[in-house]
């Protein structure tokens, strides 16, 4: 069995289409037999803007705080992602 490992960025699962695109590439791959692995940037803009609104509050953010800020545009893709494949 083989394992394959997928890397969608941020402007391929912007929108639905997208995500609907994403979530057929994976289909097919698991249908075909192989083990998968899916990594998702966060939506289209989502870091960008993000980090501006951090920039807003503060010359001097702290790297845990934008850490986990960051995460939730991930974190959000890859529920759309998962909600896409069932």
């Amino acid at each position: 069995m083989y394992l394959l490992v997928y890397k969608f960025g941020g402007s391929s699962v912007a929108d639905a289409a997208g995500l609907q695109c994403a979530a057929g590439q994976l289909a097919a791959s698991a249908a075909s037999g192989y083990h998968i692995i899916a990594v998702v940037s966060a939506q289209g803009k989502t870091t960008d803007r993000l980090l501006k609104s951090t920039a807003e509050l503060t010359a001097h953010p702290s790297c845990r705080e934008t850490d986990q800020l960051l995460a939730t545009g991930e974190q959000a893709s890859a529920a759309l992602l998962a909600m896409a494949l069932q």
